[in-house]
């Protein structure tokens, strides 16, 4: 997951200095790319008549 959080400023994603868990922002970044590959994911494996939204 290191990677999601090249460019963005520790502090803005971290709890403390001390406590270096996932801020609600942290969290925000890692649902985003979460669901940005589960998306994906399902894109590759779905035929294009079962994806969402076509029919």
């Amino acid at each position: 997951m290191a990677p999601w959080f090249e460019g963005l400023n520790e502090s803005s994603v971290e709890n403390s200095k001390i406590d270096s868990h996932p801020n609600a922002e942290g969290h925000r970044v890692m649902a985003e790319h979460m669901a940005n590959d589960i998306v994906d994911y399902w894109a590759k494996k779905s035929p294009p008549t079962m994806m969402v939204g076509q029919r």
